[in-house]
């Protein structure tokens, strides 16, 4: 935000991954670009060719700073946004991701590399959460500094962890504390394995509800699948305050469900965990390539069933499957 102004045009291209994934993701992205940079004065594109024209002839003109969220090794950029010589030498992109790797396909890219947040800063958040205030009371300065220093130094992890303990009983708190310091500090998964202690802690229903989300739900309308969680008896209006006093969900100013790619991705992990090498044994199957393998290899039955409210015009016709 402090860097937008220095540029005539800005746009933030979320979770960027997840959005090429799924059909029509290039032309979808490439129209956030456009709306974004024309401010509107544009059509939509319909193809990822005329996305490209579009961008080059007047797009690319403009001083614009353009993030782009969550790249990972499959990102071309020529593909996506055109050459990226025809852009203004005024343009400013940044990029974020998980894989280095991701990096060494962007010509003339720098690489920045955020260090660990400082000792001080990281408790602080960590009592936001766990205390609604900035420093841990006197009596519990010491295990405060313990959950700190297992988390890390992850703000996630902070704000997650202390959430989970919010005026929860010392005894809780000790518990916790041994769970965290068993786990491994050195593999690849160390986030989702912090994460997983508040999942671990939710109810059965509140845990239908955030794998369901995980999987489906990031960026719906809160009121599509509620019907659907008061039909299964999974409470939603507790449930999920509960997963949002949890740090697990926010509900964004349009009361759509948004989650951090990391939290996302424990989720989905779990999910997977279900069965390790075949998917239609798992509980929620997301990815269109799963799904289209097991249409063409297995035989299915569909069902489907009816939930909502019309006098609110929410509803939502929910189609299950039984896969042998």
């Amino acid at each position: 935000n402090r860097i937008c102004a220095r540029f005539d045009r800005c746009c933030y291209l979320e979770d960027l991954r997840e959005t090429l994934a799924k059909s029509g993701g290039v032309v979808s992205l490439q129209n956030k670009v456009i709306s974004a940079i024309l401010k509107g004065d544009h059509h939509q594109v319909k193809s990822v060719s005329e996305g490209i024209n579009v961008i080059k002839d007047r797009v690319c003109k403009h001083k614009m700073l353009l993030v782009i969220d969550d790249i990972d090794d499959r990102f071309e950029f020529d593909k996506v946004l055109g050459k990226l010589g025809d852009f203004s030498s005024d343009c400013r992109f940044i990029f974020t991701t998980r894989n280095k790797r991701a990096l060494d396909f962007i010509p003339e890219c720098k690489l920045y590399e955020p260090g660990e947040m400082s000792r001080r800063l990281s408790l602080q958040l960590f009592c936001k959460h766990a205390f609604g205030m900035d420093n841990p009371p006197l009596e519990d300065a010491g295990i405060s500094e313990e959950f700190v220093k297992v988390a890390g130094g992850l703000p996630l992890a902070l704000k997650v962890i202390g959430s989970l303990l919010f005026r929860r009983d010392k005894k809780f708190w000790k518990e916790k504390l041994v769970e965290l310091q068993g786990l491994p500090s050195t593999t690849e998964n160390m986030v989702q394995e912090r994460l997983k202690i508040s999942y671990n802690d939710l109810s059965h229903n509140e845990k239908q509800i955030f794998l369901d989300i995980a999987c489906f739900f990031i960026g719906s309308h809160k009121d599509l699948p509620y019907y659907m969680w008061s039909s299964c008896d999974f409470y939603p209006e507790s449930g999920i305050n509960t997963l949002i006093h949890r740090s697990l969900i926010k509900l964004d100013e349009e009361n759509k469900f948004w989650m951090h790619d990391h939290i996302k991705d424990l989720g989905r992990a779990i999910v997977n965990e279900e069965d390790i090498r075949h998917p239609y044994n798992r509980s929620r199957i997301w990815s269109i390539d799963d799904v289209l393998n097991i249409l063409r290899n297995r035989k299915v039955n569909f069902f489907h069933q009816w939930f909502g409210d019309l006098s609110h015009r929410y509803y939502m016709i929910f189609v299950y499957a039984q896969v042998q």
